[in-house]
């Protein structure tokens, strides 16, 4: 199973060169070949091959085969003898990991201190779930009628978690083809008011559904609940180190970068669906300067932000190719937030190329300027495009503020059924080449944005 849009590699078809801005140049593991249209580019490699190529000695190295249930005490370059994640990760010189099975996130918290061993987790089965470690209890449940279509049960424990986050209902889809999931209410009058949601009641570990009037007790076998725990557990933590992962589908899980006495987190991800988070699909917990080098990634329905970097003690930077990220916020399942985003950039360097961004309850792409160092994004055949109709609806924010001002370069570009195409905010700049939907609203001293060649950026 491959996510995303193809990456295509520069020996299957003529190049056409697109010069590096300035402010990346140096910066980018993976180059854009050939822009053949809005979302679609063709990039010279994926993130796996970009990192292997960093790391040679990978390939070389160690195996340690990994699956949850195993023993913790596999043996290594054993198929038959796997360890389980969070021991292969924390423990084992083996840089790669080739996962044998579905694997609960893993806990990378405390390898700053250990030393910055790079290490890459790969699915031996492409497509190959990754999941949160808590048991899925409503379908055992028994559901009874307490009036008003709303439904109720009790539940003894928290399931590995500390709290309901999500229920999804597996046999209706969305815009998408993604399961539904239920709209979280904060109180039973809320849900009182809705015909589809659900509410906890943690003092008497009460769940209460609704779902247009239907028998919750007839149905409940569709009904999956996600517990999330808020001490870690939903996340996969890469703290002060690098990791490379390839081939997984995440389930409720987010890709947290940490920096930790000062050494910063790179997450480099290729080939992976992120799914039914519980915050940002990938984004910095603690401290800044992450970086990300995001290549065929698919992403649905994040509680916030799908990917949230800021640059603190370094730059942060983000690449994504050949991607699809989709309905940032979920307004089917949680409270409409306008500063919800796909792409949330505070500083740093940011390149976005042959992607499809589709619908998020606030901008689609927000760039800002909160740090010195580099504040620049390259917009390189992508798409910006809102299905759900939205009153004053933006695709692309670019923002000056306390560092130096954001710097646009706009390539092939579109944005489609948006009130705003582009906004350049308090001192951001751009230049537009072969983008006519990207009329920019400019704001706080921004300037009309200038047309440029690709053959000659600045």
């Amino acid at each position: 199973m491959t996510y995303g849009s193809p990456i295509r590699h520069s020996s299957l078809s003529p190049q056409l060169v697109r010069v590096t801005p300035s402010p990346f140049v140096g910066a980018l593991p993976i180059l854009p070949v050939q822009v053949n249209g809005p979302g679609d580019v063709q990039m010279n490699r994926t993130a796996l091959e970009a990192f292997l190529s960093k790391y040679p000695e990978i390939m070389a190295g160690d195996i340690a085969y990994v699956m949850d249930g195993a023993s913790g005490n596999g043996v290594l370059n054993d198929r038959t003898k796997p360890f389980t994640p969070n021991f292969a990760f924390q423990s084992l010189p083996a840089q790669m990991l080739i996962a044998v099975g579905p694997v609960n996130s893993f806990d990378f918290r405390n390898t700053h201190a250990f030393g910055s061993l790079p290490k890459v987790l790969i699915a031996e089965e492409q497509g190959q779930l990754m999941r949160v470690p808590s048991v899925d209890t409503l379908a055992g449940l028994n559901w009874t009628d307490a009036g008003s279509g709303r439904y109720t049960a009790t539940y003894t424990g928290t399931y590995g978690g500390t709290a309901l986050h999500r229920i999804i209902r597996r046999d209706i889809f969305d815009a998408w083809g993604y399961p539904i999931s239920l709209y979280q209410c904060a109180s039973l009058t809320e849900l009182a008011s809705r015909d589809i949601g659900f509410h906890v009641d943690t003092s008497t570990k009460t769940i209460s559904i609704k779902y247009n009037g239907e028998d919750i007790q007839s149905i409940r076998s569709q009904l999956v609940g996600k517990w999330f725990d808020s001490v870690g557990n939903s996340r996969n933590y890469i703290q002060g180190t690098e990791v490379c992962i390839s081939g997984f589908r995440l389930d409720g899980i987010q890709c947290a970068l940490n920096e930790k006495d000062g050494r910063y987190p790179t997450l480099w991800i290729d080939n992976c669906e992120i799914v039914n988070n519980s915050g940002y699909a990938i984004g910095e917990l603690g401290g800044d300067g992450g970086r990300v080098y995001a290549t065929r990634i698919r992403s649905h329905g994040s509680q916030l932000d799908t990917i949230n970097l800021n640059s603190v003690g370094r730059d942060s930077v983000l690449l994504l190719a050949g991607s699809h990220l989709s309905n940032a916020g979920d307004p089917n399942a949680f409270l409409p937030r306008t500063d919800v985003q796909h792409i949330s950039s505070h500083s740093g360097l940011c390149l976005i190329a042959g992607s499809l961004l589709e619908d998020a309850t606030g901008q689609l792409m927000a760039d800002t300027s909160l740090a010195s160092g580099q504040n620049a994004t390259w917009l390189l055949g992508t798409r910006a495009v809102r299905r759900m109709a939205m009153t004053g609806s933006e695709a692309f924010g670019f923002y000056g503020g306390a560092g130096p001002d954001r710097e646009v370069w706009a390539d092939t570009t579109e944005a489609e059924n948006v009130d705003v195409p582009l906004r350049l905010q308090n001192g951001a700049s751009g230049k537009i080449y072969n983008s006519p939907t990207l009329s920019a609203t400019l704001f706080g001293g921004s300037v009309a944005p200038v047309t440029y060649e690709p053959g000659n950026p600045g």
